[in-house]
């Protein structure tokens, strides 16, 4: 048998078994939880200039969370979740994200080094939780599944 690429998942980067977790467009899916992280990087943007710094790095610390608990409980069965839950929590983290970006850009180089550096360690643990939790196996089976058709 010849397999061929599921290309959509360049999109959506979402396997069949998890479109639930996707908006579908006409013919093409996209990640729900990435839909709300762009919105927020973008909408980062605007109110950026307004925050004291502080205040700002007190936010991108607690920002991401909802993302984190979201996707982690989901993962592990503690929690249902929807679209409507994945956007948001997106919406929170890419607000960071743009922070990040905007304080690389404005020269502020450290504030950026530092969100980035807490949003990897949010990964790392993660990541631990749910190698612990025995579903991280079934996880990157699901992606590898979904990467190739039939």
């Amino acid at each position: 048998m010849d397999k061929k690429i599921n290309w959509g998942m360049l999109i959506s980067h979402h396997p069949p078994c998890q479109y639930n977790r996707t908006i579908s467009l006409g013919k093409y899916r996209f990640c729900a939880r990435c839909t709300g992280v762009i919105s927020g990087v973008v909408i980062s943007f605007s109110f950026y200039s307004l925050l004291e710094i502080n205040l700002l790095l007190l936010l991108s610390f607690l920002l991401p969370l909802p993302a984190v608990f979201n996707f982690t409980l989901y993962e592990i069965d503690c929690i249902n979740s929807n679209n409507f839950y994945r956007i948001i929590t997106g919406l929170l983290l890419g607000i960071t994200i743009g922070w990040a970006i905007l304080n690389l850009l404005t020269d502020k180089i450290e504030y950026s080094i530092l969100i980035l550096i807490w949003i990897i360690i949010l990964e790392i643990v993660v990541t631990v939780v749910l190698y612990k939790a025995k579903v991280l196996e079934e996880f990157f089976s699901q992606y590898e599944n979904g990467l190739f058709k039939e």
